[in-house]
């Protein structure tokens, strides 16, 4: 018997291989965006009040960095789209084995 689906017969799409959808993936870019944010600015923050106390500088130089080099990560990753695992993972295909799973059933009736 021939099959309309050809060399295609045994592929078969999980359901839970299903990708998030654009509006998940915003809300979850922009979480990330707002953390780093709020880092930043506590490093800033904490920058000023340690200079205000008098602290060295070699400690402060940790924190202005940090709060150089957050707001570029942050555009950069709310920019970014789509998580690339998960867009690897949404093309992932369930192969079933070759047998059936089930034995046959016995054919002991008769005409």
């Amino acid at each position: 018997m021939f099959s309309r689906r050809g060399k295609h017969e045994h592929e078969v799409h999980v359901v839970t291989s299903a990708g998030r959808s654009r509006r998940e993936e915003i809300d979850q870019r922009q979480k990330k965006y707002l953390i780093k944010m709020g880092v930043r600015t506590v490093c800033l923050i904490l920058a000023i009040v340690l200079y205000a106390l008098h602290v060295p500088f070699i400690f402060l130089l940790g924190l202005i960095i940090a709060s150089t080099i957050l707001p570029w990560m942050s555009v950069v990753v709310a920019n970014g789209g789509p998580d690339v695992r998960e867009t690897r993972r949404q093309h992932t295909l369930f192969t079933p084995d070759a047998g059936p799973a089930l034995p046959a059933a016995p054919q002991d009736r008769q005409p």
